[in-house]
């Protein structure tokens, strides 16, 4: 009877970890029906766009970052480590390295091509001669470059970039709140998420500072022109008042 004690508590535990391993089978199904969904609903979108390409790299890094961390943090959530083939510090790293590549990924992708093909808007940094850093935020538009914008995938470019971080805002509090080392990687997303951000923002505002600039110019022009004219007509009539 002594003997048969150990094979009943290794039998429980197996029992223990095999509902725990089918219960996080359950939910990462219904997580991917949900991803299935997503996909369909997004490629309903695409069709709507005039550079569907585009579209799909301005959202597809976004979406798989966000993917990544939130099926590892289910697999964590509903198997314990100690029924796993891998262990946490492994699933750190190889959760904050996926993440880290897609985000990194995406900034560059939102920087270099989304940014400029959607909404005619590009920002970058220079160094002067003396080795000074200068930013600079411009929007085709204000140039006078003849860029015809889709209002549809202007709105859809800026709802995708206010969405993912306030997205990894939520997942960082979720994983603060439970004293997760994660939350870091959160933070990465946010960081970089926000200054692509800013960055078009500032653009914006770079666009709006031109074009009210160039009216400024153009209405002092114009009224210099006006005043100029109405001089010449005064001394045209005294001239022929003389006369």
């Amino acid at each position: 009877m002594e003997l048969d004690a150990p094979v009943e508590v290794a039998a429980a535990a197996t029992t223990g970890t095999t509902a725990a391993a089918t219960e996080a089978v359950a939910v990462t199904g219904s997580a991917m029906d949900g991803v299935k969904k997503v996909f369909k609903f997004l490629l309903a979108l695409v069709r709507k766009t005039e550079h569907p390409f585009v579209i799909v790299f301005h959202i597809i890094f976004k979406l798989i970052a966000l993917l990544v961390y939130v099926l590892v943090d289910i697999f964590e959530t509903f198997v314990p480590f100690s029924s796993k083939l891998v262990s946490e510090s492994n699933t750190f790293i190889f959760t904050f390295i996926a993440v880290v590549i897609f985000c990194a990924t995406d900034f560059w992708v939102v920087k270099n091509v989304s940014g400029r093909i959607l909404v005619g808007m590009r920002w970058w940094s220079t160094l002067d001669a003396k080795g000074n850093q200068i930013w600079r935020f411009e929007s085709f538009r204000a140039y006078g470059v003849d860029k015809s914008m889709n209002v549809f995938e202007v709105a859809l470019f800026w709802s995708v970039m206010l969405v993912t971080p306030m997205a990894w805002a939520v997942l960082f509090v979720l994983s603060l709140i439970r004293l997760k080392l994660i939350c870091v990687l959160c933070l990465v997303a946010i960081v970089l998420g926000v200054a692509n951000l800013i960055g078009y923002v500032r653009c914006q505002k770079d666009a709006r500072g031109v074009v009210t600039s160039f009216v400024k110019r153009t209405g002092r022009a114009a009224g210099a022109q006006a005043a100029r004219k109405y001089i010449e007509h005064q001394f045209r009539e005294l001239n022929e008042d003389e006369v």
